[in-house]
């Protein structure tokens, strides 16, 4: 991997940043993108941490999540 062979910037320069991956439109992806959308707001309005924990927490409660029982 790049950390191993020290070449992560290298990596990064001619690699990662030229890779294009195509847009994934899924219900899970636009929560995260809402939620983004959000906090990105609050953090503009000087909201405080408790507004913008409110933000992420109610976001989280629309990902589906599929916790079996143990």
């Amino acid at each position: 991997n790049a950390k191993t062979c020290a070449a992560v910037s290298h990596c990064i320069q001619t690699v990662w940043e030229k890779q294009h991956y195509p847009v994934d439109n899924d219900e899970i992806c636009n929560i995260c993108l809402d939620m983004v959308k959000q906090a990105r707001d609050q953090l503009e309005s000087n909201e405080t941490q408790a507004d913008l924990k409110a933000v992420f927490e109610g976001s989280c409660n629309l990902i589906p999540i599929n916790c079996g029982s143990t």
